[in-house]
């Protein structure tokens, strides 16, 4: 696979200190955003939206209610679930839906 070439390519670097503290927020704000960190500073200092991803929590609970089920159904548990196991299920699935509109 080639890369495409750019009319204006990215030559030139920026840098700037920061705290330990301010490094560690930054760097938070630009993995919430699925962004790498020069990504997420570039359009913060250029006004452009960085929106933060609220599905992300929504996928991480429910890729747990997969890895969960694929591990019951191996074992046989799927079949002879109780209520405590399919409760268990649904709350994880509820938990995942509401967490879209949580934050």
């Amino acid at each position: 696979m080639a890369f495409q070439k750019s009319a204006d390519p990215k030559t030139e670097l920026i840098k700037f200190r920061v705290t330990p503290t301010e490094k560690a927020a930054i760097e938070v704000e630009a993995a919430a955003r699925h962004l790498t960190v020069s990504e997420f500073a570039l359009r913060r200092m250029l006004s452009k939206q960085a929106p933060v991803r609220f599905d992300r929590d929504a996928i991480d609970t429910l890729a747990k209610l997969v890895q969960e089920l694929r591990v019951a159904y191996r074992s046989g548990v799927a079949g002879t679930a109780g209520e405590e196991v399919i409760a268990r299920w649904k709350d994880l699935a509820v938990e995942a839906i509401y967490s879209l509109g949580r934050k």
